[in-house]
């Protein structure tokens, strides 16, 4: 029996509720091909597709491409069922950990040898100790989370300069009649996310050292620091947020700064990662057409709390796509090899229609292959010194992350709450054991599990 990979991704998840079904037709996959599953879809899978089609081009290897918003959800059945994809690209490091030391992951150490040295160390994610330290994962997109958006003809002057600089601008426009923050909340299933990063983005700026012992599973989420950013998020961007809560909470994350590019605009600020790009300049129907990086949106880094303004050291919230391989078959080696490489990483930056913000990991990209300012100027902050913090929740166990993302949509829902919510996050802490909590790096501290 031969079935499609949706039909296979929908059996996995039916079959996974139910031991006693565990696939009668889960076969081989026919000679000649890869399978890959990746949460791309729309103009994103579009750009990724490009890629594999080089792929296949040089190799002369078919691929099978699915793609799910419910990644998780579709990877986790798979794998419980014993038919996981041959590649998958995970956005989630503490997924991937889990993966990896479930012994479900091929180690690529001797695949990606040669290409190794065109990566940050921190983004390879090795795991283990001594001689059993090895690279599960190919980095393949980063996401810069640190970076807050505007119109250059309407916020001629954005409030870059420090913290207070940015709360007050916020509060002179509320007053002057104009909502200061966009902002979308929705990402089925896995919805909430915009929240956690402006928490996590708050949190770090004030405080990196109370940022790192949370992050890694060692600060309490009632502790003073954390509660004060959950506050602080609610207090300057919530209460000051385009339609109120209950509109941020119906409205997708790519949709969140649709009202700033209205004319009048609607709201004049959003924080979102660099994949917003791609999001912005595919909205249609608007007054004076797509808006063009650099033309018609630019961005600036996520200001210090030092009154001074000064940014030097400033850390940056990050977060890497990883691709890994379940099934060790020359297909899927052939592909990891591949998507390592420096042509693989220069496709979709490269696109003249769905490049922007795909900001590569392989550091030998090079700016030229950034077709817009705005992905260049982001390469460069990534691709610098300036130290990188992983994006917490990304990083976290997996029933921390989703339940960090359940727990600010109930906030946004009723912020009155904030205390029990806190208190259930750390009661679902306290049963994770310390190990599951993955040890990434801060600042200039090394990676180690």
């Amino acid at each position: 029996m031969t079935i499609s990979r949706l039909g296979r991704a929908a059996l996995a998840v039916a079959v996974a509720l139910s031991p006693a079904g565990v696939a009668a037709c889960s076969g081989q996959n026919p000679k000649g091909e890869v399978t890959v599953l990746a949460l791309w879809t729309g103009s994103e899978k579009a750009a990724f597709i490009e890629v594999l089609e080089a792929f296949k081009a040089q190799t002369g290897i078919a691929y099978d491409y699915q793609d799910t918003r419910a990644l998780p959800q579709v990877l986790q059945a798979e794998v419980k069922t014993g038919n996981p994809p041959d590649v998958a690209i995970m956005a989630s490091a503490g997924e991937f950990a889990e993966y990896a030391r479930g012994g479900n992951l091929v180690k690529l150490d001797t695949l990606i040898g040669e290409h190794r040295r065109a990566f940050k160390e921190h983004w390879l994610l090795p795991m283990g100790e001594g001689r059993d330290r090895h690279i599960y994962a190919v980095p393949y997109k980063v996401s810069f989370k640190s970076a807050i958006w505007y119109r250059p003809d309407r916020t001629p002057e954005p409030p870059r300069e420090n913290w207070d600089r940015l709360v007050s601008y916020t509060t002179s426009q509320a007053e002057a009649g104009t909502t200061p923050w966009c902002m979308g909340m929705g990402d089925a299933p896995s919805s909430g996310g915009t929240g956690t990063d402006a928490i996590e983005d708050i949190l770090l700026h004030k405080s990196p050292e109370v940022y790192e012992k949370w992050a890694t599973g060692r600060q309490s989420w009632s502790s003073p620091e954390v509660r004060d950013a959950w506050e602080t998020w609610h207090e300057v961007f919530v209460e000051h947020a385009y339609g109120g809560p209950r509109a941020v909470l119906s409205t997708d994350f790519q949709d969140g700064g649709r009202p700033m590019f209205a004319d009048p605009p609607g709201c004049l600020l959003e924080h979102q990662g660099s994949f917003i790009v791609d999001f912005y300049e595919q909205y249609q129907g608007l007054p004076n057409g797509a808006p063009r990086a650099g033309a018609d949106f630019d961005f600036f880094p996520f200001p210090p709390f030092d009154p001074s303004g000064d940014t030097a050291g400033q850390p940056w919230l990050g977060a890497i796509d990883l691709a890994v391989m379940f099934n060790d078959t020359r297909e899927a080696r052939e592909l990891i090899q591949f998507l390592a490489t420096r042509k693989a990483q220069r496709i979709w930056p490269s696109d003249p229609v769905r490049g922007g913000g795909a900001i590569m990991a392989n550091e030998t990209v090079g700016a030229a292959a950034y077709r817009d300012p705005i992905s260049r100027k982001i390469a460069g902050i990534v691709h610098s010194d300036r130290p990188m913090c992983f994006d917490a929740s990304d990083a976290m166990p997996p029933a921390m992350r989703n339940a960090f993302s359940r727990a600010v949509l109930e906030y946004l829902n009723d912020p009155g709450r904030l205390t029990g919510l806190l208190e259930k996050l750390d009661e679902i802490h306290s049963k994770i054991p310390q190990t599951a909590w993955l040890d990434l790096p801060c600042g200039d501290k090394e990676t180690q599990e």
